[in-house]
C-alpha cells in the first residue's frame, strides 16, 4: 500500500490519488479536472524536489 499524493490516505500501489480526491477535482473543475489534477501533482513533485535539493545543499555546506 502507498499513500495518496494529496490527502495521504492509503491507496492501491497502481494509483497516485485516492477516489475522494479525484471526485473533489471533478466537482471543482468540471470539464478540465484532469488537467488541473495533473498540474497540482506536478507542483507537489516540484516542491518535494526543491525541498530535497535544499536539504542536500545544507548537508554539503555543514558537512
Amino acid at each position: 500500500m502507498k499513500n495518496c499524493s494529496i490527502c495521504k490516505k492509503e491507496i492501491e500501489e497502481n494509483e497516485e490519488v485516492c477516489h475522494s480526491c479525484i471526485e473533489f477535482f471533478k466537482y471543482k473543475y468540471e470539464k478540465k479536472w484532469e488537467r488541473e489534477l495533473k498540474r497540482f501533482l506536478d507542483t507537489l513533485k516540484e516542491n518535494e524536489n526543491a525541498l530535497e535539493k535544499t536539504k542536500s545543499n545544507r548537508r554539503y555546506k555543514n558537512g
